[in-house]
């Protein structure tokens, strides 16, 4: 018999043909098509057959050795085989301490039903790359490594309690719609694997890495988005080589984000550009950054409602929130921040915060050259707090802030690194009152510099205030409140161009207190605006007296800088005579005492005989002075005399008439006195003097009362 080569392609046809019948026989059992395709099964699998065929779990807990065995190819045949699936029921696959052996690979099935593992070994890879699920709970199952990139499950995916992979976890670009759940899990990669790959997943439940959920390798969420909450509170995560403990740049969350009671990373949290539209919670979180990472960034995120960092809260290598927009407040009582080089224990530039900024209670410590606590251009639209046991080692930056509330420092304590301002508010504009009271303390400078404080400053109670200087150069403020017992040290206060619009009672507002405030100022030079400004608001409050007083203190200091000057010959001689222009009645009382001393001197000179007629006017001396020979020419009258010549243009028909002879000698009972000789030259030249003292006496005052001499 001859046998031809199509002849016996059609014998292996016809023999494939009747296999595949005997397979597939219509109503053949699921075991016996599971046996006809691998042959002899394990206790295992056929506990799984069994148990699937009537939508049960297979539970292979009291199992050991191969008994416990379950081949991967078997399982993945069974999920995906149209006649095994056929017979399976909605409750779909579930096992219980079982051992899968090989990979279980399910990549680009359609799988319509729930697959559930508990506490099962998975010893290979278990592939579910672009796969779409049902439902998948691996709950307290261990696996080398799982792989569900672009998957999508129309049900939850539960990778918790217990559950554990060696390899990592890969849901990058993964939909599920319901929640993924890690809580308790473990997830272990390497410096070239993510613990948690998440990158761009969309979830639509919530997100659980929570409750002793564990990460070494780091956990990525960059781009995800998640529709409930991001809930990681008790979990600890850590980066390893160039992989973040938590990246989770640009996710969004509809949610609230919870990194709080117990959360620790290390290796840093990136939540930079993240859209969280409830609260981000880290109270009692734990963040440690390293060389390449800040311990907690939130760069440019946006909030729509509060940001916790408190009750415990604690970063060590710097936090930044620059650029935030957080729409509720910010509270960070009770935390702790600490920075490293190049990077602020709190970086919180350009921040927009709608509420609060309440750092109460928290402590701030920057490094060597770096901020504390780093606010330049923050803006507030509630009140900032920064009080009450709140404390920066390293220096506060409020530059160029904006806070529509006060600016509240009662009871904090700023210390600068010597490099740094304890407390820097140059620019800041505080539409409420500054407050530095209830024992304050700074040790180094507070530069509030071209600031305004809408509002006051409260600079009261301060504690140790002669560890502190003050610059409030070019600042405007509304009241002003500087009781005695928190000035600081001489040369440690500068006011140049300071402006308020009044001083509180408890300052108090009287020339006498506020100049000592301001000879607390460097003496190296005369600034004369502090006191134009002082005595400008006493004058407004109605203390006219001490206002004027400020003003002759203010000459009286600018005397001190003119010596051995032209000016001298004003602030330090005719100035003073008339108060600068603010006493004038100074300048009329010397007036009435020379008028008083010359009426003396001239009524003793003409009973001495050394005033007489003028010109060619014949008299006779006799013993109470000189007597005109003709009756009717004017009788000598010293009070007269006296203030014709000193008041300049006044003329009372006295001092034309009558004038100190220089050639006469007083005479006492006839006797010549030899001493001083030729006495009517004195009283001549005490007359010059007389008249040159009226000019400017009288001009002095004259101008004082009209207000023209005045500085």
């Amino acid at each position: 018999m001859r046998t031809t080569i199509p002849g016996i392609i059609a014998l292996l046809l016809t023999t494939a043909i009747a296999v595949s019948a005997v397979d597939f026989i219509p109503g053949t059992p699921l075991t016996q098509l599971v046996t006809n395709r691998f042959g002899k099964l394990s206790l295992a699998e056929e506990r799984l057959i069994d148990a699937a065929a009537n939508g049960e779990t297979a539970d292979c807990t009291g199992l050991s050795g191969d008994d416990k065995n379950i081949r991967g190819d078997l399982l993945s045949w069974l999920c995906t085989n149209p006649q095994a699936t056929a017979q399976l029921t909605y409750h779909g696959v579930g096992v219980v301490g079982a051992v899968i052996e090989k990979e279980f690979n399910l990549e680009w099935a359609k799988i319509e039903f729930p697959i559930r593992a508990w506490n099962c070994v998975f010893r290979d890879a278990f592939n579910l790359n672009n796969s779409h699920m049902s439902f998948l709970s691996l709950a307290g199952n261990s696996v080398k490594e799982l792989d569900a990139n672009t998957a999508h499950f129309e049900g939850s995916v539960h990778l918790r309690n217990g559950f554990k992979a060696e390899g990592g976890v890969n849901l990058e670009s993964a939909k599920i719609d319901g929640s993924l759940d890690c809580s308790g899990g473990q997830f272990v990669g390497s410096d070239k694997v993510l613990a948690l790959n998440a990158n761009g997943a969309e979830v639509k439940g919530h997100v659980f890495l929570r409750n002793g959920f564990k990460a070494v390798g780091g956990v990525d969420l960059v781009t995800a988005r998640i529709d409930g909450n991001l809930e990681c509170g008790g979990g600890r995560f850590f980066g390893t080589g160039e992989n973040l403990a938590l990246n989770a740049n640009s996710v969004e969350v509809k949610g609230i984000v919870l990194l709080n009671n117990g959360f620790k990373a290390e290796g840093g949290v990136d939540l930079t550009s993240a859209a969280i539209e409830g609260n981000f919670e880290c109270n009692g979180g734990q963040f440690i950054g390293n060389d390449k990472a800040v311990a907690l960034s939130g760069n440019g995120a946006e909030v729509k409602h509060n940001v916790f960092l408190r009750d415990g809260f604690k970063a060590e290598g710097g936090v930044n929130l620059q650029g935030a927009k957080i729409h509720g407040t910010l509270e960070c009582g009770g935390g702790q921040f600490i920075g490293k080089d190049k990077v602020p224990a709190f970086d919180a530039r350009a921040v927009g915060i709608d509420g609060n900024l309440d750092c109460s209670g928290t402590q701030f410590v920057g490094s060597d050259k770096m901020l504390a606590l780093n606010g330049n251009d923050a803006e507030v639209k509630g009140y900032v707090f920064l009080k009450n046991g709140f404390k920066a080692v390293g220096g506060v930056d409020l530059g160029g802030a904006r806070i529509d509330g006060d600016l509240d420092c009662g009871g904090g304590q700023f210390i600068s690194n010597g490099e740094t301002s304890a407390l820097n508010a140059n620019g800041a504009k505080i539409e409420g009152v500054a407050i530095f009271n209830e024992g304050f303390a700074a040790e180094g400078k507070v530069d509030i510099v071209a600031a305004q404080a809408n509002g006051g400053l409260v600079w009261a109670d301060v504690s140790s205030p002669g560890k502190a200087t003050l610059d409030l150069r070019p600042t405007k403020v509304g009241t002003l409140l500087n009781p005695q017992n928190s000035w600081l040290n001489q040369n440690c206060l500068r006011l140049d161009g300071f402006i308020y619009d009044q001083i509180a009672d408890g300052s108090p507002p009287s020339a006498e207190i506020q100049l000592g405030w301001l000879k607390r100022q460097p003496q190296d030079r005369f600034l004369s605006q502090p006191f134009e400004q002082l005595a400008d608001v006493l004058r407004k409050m109605g203390l006219e007296d001490d206002a004027r007083a400020v003003m002759i203190a203010k000459n009286e200091e600018h005397a001190r800088y003119v010596q051995w000057r032209p000016e001298w010959l004003w602030y330090g001689l005719f100035g003073q005579l008339i108060g600068y222009g603010y006493s004038p009645w100074r300048a009329f009382a010397i007036s009435l005492i020379v008028i008083g001393i010359g009426w003396w001197l001239f009524r003793r000179g003409y009973r001495r005989g050394l005033i007489t007629p003028t010109g060619d006017a014949k008299y006779t001396i006799e013993k109470d002075g000189a007597r005109p020979s003709s009756d009717d020419y004017p009788k000598f009258n010293a009070f007269v005399y006296s203030l014709e010549n000193f008041v300049p243009i006044v003329r009372l028909g006295i001092g034309e008439h009558w004038t100190p002879n220089a050639n006469r000698l007083a005479s006492a009972s006839g006797v010549k006195l030899r001493f001083p000789p030729k006495t009517g030259g004195w009283l001549r030249g005490y007359l010059w003097f007389h008249i040159i003292s009226g000019w400017v006496l009288t001009t002095l005052w004259v101008g004082g009362i009209t207000g023209l001499v005045k500085t």
